[in-house]
């Protein structure tokens, strides 16, 4: 059932990886390792040496994640949640864009719109970005996704407990 419903997750978001797929393959070729897929459908990869120089954080495209070789385990964890935010971005998009498609009255005329709205939902995410230096935050670390993403996965001065993620998949799910 868990790999069906990653299966479905998956097809819901095809229109941000593939937007992301160049830049992906492009990384994964040229500036990281170890290209994996993970068991939920996620490409997972490492930094090279070289890229670590300059660029020190892990980071999530779409459904693609790219560790710092000296990454905790904490940290996959909070690129996991970057990836299920993008999932619910990008279905939030699909549903505003049937809606959409729906109410216009232009039937399939306007799809090329309709798949464009769809599509656009990794840019859903400017407006944390935003709002994280009109509260007088740090552009990143204090947008909500971010803050979310710790709160999730890291407890410090709290090692010995596991994060709220790893107890929460833990839990068995009932539908």
């Amino acid at each position: 059932m868990k790999i069906a419903l990653s299966i479905v997750r998956y097809v819901l978001t095809w229109p941000t990886f593939i937007g992301y797929l160049f830049p992906l393959v492009m990384i994964a070729v040229f500036a990281a390792k170890d290209l994996r897929m993970g068991d939920d459908a996620v490409l997972t990869a490492t930094w090279r040496p070289w890229v670590t120089k300059f660029w020190k954080y892990s980071t999530t495209l779409a459904r693609g994640m790219v560790m710092h070789p000296n990454a905790r385990a904490s940290t996959e964890q909070h690129e996991h949640v970057h990836v299920r935010q993008q999932e619910d971005r990008v279905v939030l998009a699909l549903l505003i864009s049937i809606i959409w498609a729906i109410s216009d009255g232009n039937g399939l005329e306007s799809w090329g719109l309709h798949l464009a709205v769809w599509a656009s939902g990794i840019l859903w995410q400017v407006p944390n970005f935003l709002t994280a230096v009109l509260r007088g935050g740090h552009v990143y670390r204090d947008a909500e996704h971010e803050r979310s993403a710790y709160a999730q996965t890291d407890l410090p001065g709290r090692e010995m407990r596991q994060s709220w993620l790893t107890d929460h998949e833990n839990k068995e799910q009932k539908f």
